[in-house]
């Protein structure tokens, strides 16, 4: 589910997931660049344990996929 609280920002709103999540803030932003758009996510974690526990997990080369995978989208 995203926000649409401001038109370059989106916050998604993460429910109904099969793990529990760590407390954070993910905050996207929507940029133009050259002909195409820059996103950029910024994650806030509570902590470096937390920072930490979570690139254990692997989970950015999973986000990384995505994006690869989206970007031959638009």
């Amino acid at each position: 589910m995203l926000c649409d609280c401001h038109p370059k920002r989106r916050q998604p709103e993460w429910k109904h997931l099969p793990d529990p999540t760590p407390d954070n803030h993910v905050e996207t932003r929507f940029e133009p660049d050259g002909t195409g758009t820059k996103m950029t996510m910024r994650m806030t974690l509570p902590d470096s344990d937390t920072r930490a526990a979570m690139l254990a997990s692997g989970m950015e080369h999973g986000m990384e996929d995505s994006y690869a995978r989206l970007e031959t989208m638009i």
